[in-house]
């Protein structure tokens, strides 16, 4: 009789836990929320990626317009005298300078927006790796 008496015990003690512990495993809601998470990163990371390439050939087009500008055409007539042709060649010089140097801005700007974009396609690899469940 005791056997009987401890094996229904234990039975209804078995089944008392399990009713109160029923849902309390969230394992499956958690993964859902963090796969969601990662996927709204995934995405925000995609588009961070096609803004920098956007941005990217933005300042190629505008160095490539700066060093095109960089070359200026000298007309000084033939009854020109020599100090009018040193300060025309001196004022070119000087408007190839200033395009030159804003080319080497922009220049460094490129290469900060593709430091950038080669960081963000990183992370991006690292939250697909995790979204496949790689680790």
């Amino acid at each position: 009789m005791k056997k009987r008496f401890f094996y229904a015990a234990s039975m209804v003690c078995a089944a008392a836990i399990t009713a109160l512990g029923f849902g309390s495993c969230k394992t499956g809601k958690l993964a859902a929320r963090e796969r969601a998470a990662l996927q709204v990163k995934a995405d925000s990371l995609s588009a961070r990626i096609h803004q920098l390439e956007s941005q990217i050939g933005d300042l190629h087009a505008r160095m490539i317009d700066a060093r095109n500008n960089a070359h200026l055409l000298m007309y000084g007539g033939p009854n020109m005298s020599r100090r009018e042709r040193e300060d025309m060649e001196r004022a070119v010089r000087l408007k190839e300078q200033q395009a030159f140097t804003v080319a080497e801005k922009i220049k460094e700007e490129i290469a900060g927006k593709e430091s950038e974009r080669t960081a963000t396609e990183r992370q991006l690899n690292e939250v697909m790796n995790r979204l496949d469940g790689k680790k």
